[in-house]
């Protein structure tokens, strides 16, 4: 799981500057969203995220990697000539506080676009009431393919998703000749989404998974979930 958080930070800063700019063209948002921010000194965005609880840490090292970006584009004088402003609010993962955050974020005229809100069952609730307006999701922090329908038409990804992850590294174990599998898996809906990846994607290569194993999402059943794990003797793929 730390590899895919290292290299998703990774892209999804080095890209920043790209969507920012984009998005402040002005031409994915309304008419009246549009003269608003025209009216502002700075361009807005905001987002729904786990600044607390058990993905806080993630949260709030993706901030810390978009203010960075934010920073290096405004000591560079902006974009056409405003400064970027990003504003976090926390859900700390739990998806009825992303609705409640991202209702009185879509009210807010000043804001430009959306950046980063974290994940699956986070984005899952919130995409519809986005889908109601014409403001611009960029860089959503989820890979689920659940949320990648030619449909829905303000998300805006800019990484691989969970299932291509799976089958690569499903195939590159393989390659190891690693076979004896037990899947460990977040109980909620984004493991459940991964934990379905993981199976089809063991299928394709003839194997059977040893086991899987939920983990609950605030960590309670993590002791017995190592020691399920350790009795089995074999690799771990823990989502």
């Amino acid at each position: 799981m730390y590899w895919r958080i290292a290299i998703l930070r990774r892209n999804f800063i080095q890209s920043l500057p790209t969507i920012v700019t984009a998005a402040s063209s002005l031409s994915l948002i309304s008419h009246t969203r549009a003269q608003n921010v025209r009216d502002l000194d700075a361009y807005n965005f905001s987002c729904t995220a786990a600044m607390t609880g058990p993905l806080g840490a993630f949260g709030k090292n993706m901030k810390s990697g978009v203010d960075a970006a934010f920073a290096q584009i405004n000591a560079r004088g902006g974009v056409n000539g405003r400064k970027l402003a990003f504003e976090v609010m926390d859900d700390a993962y739990v998806p009825a506080r992303s609705v409640e955050n991202i209702k009185k974020i879509l009210a807010d005229k000043e804001i430009l676009g959306l950046i980063g809100c974290l994940g699956t069952p986070n984005n899952a609730v919130i995409t519809p009431l986005i889908e109601q307006t014409t403001i611009a999701h960029l860089a959503p922090l989820t890979g689920a393919t659940s949320l990648r329908r030619p449909d829905v038409r303000n998300l805006f990804h800019i990484r691989a998703s969970y299932t291509d992850e799976t089958s690569r590294l499903i195939k590159f174990l393989v390659s190891l000749n690693i076979s004896n599998l037990a899947i460990v898996y977040l109980d909620n809906p984004y493991g459940k989404e991964v934990l379905g990846d993981a199976v089809r994607a063991l299928e394709e290569v003839n194997i059977k998974g040893v086991t899987q194993i939920a983990l609950a999402t605030d960590g309670s059943n993590t002791q017995s979930v190592i020691d399920s794990s350790c009795s089995l003797q074999s690799l771990l793929l823990c989502y």
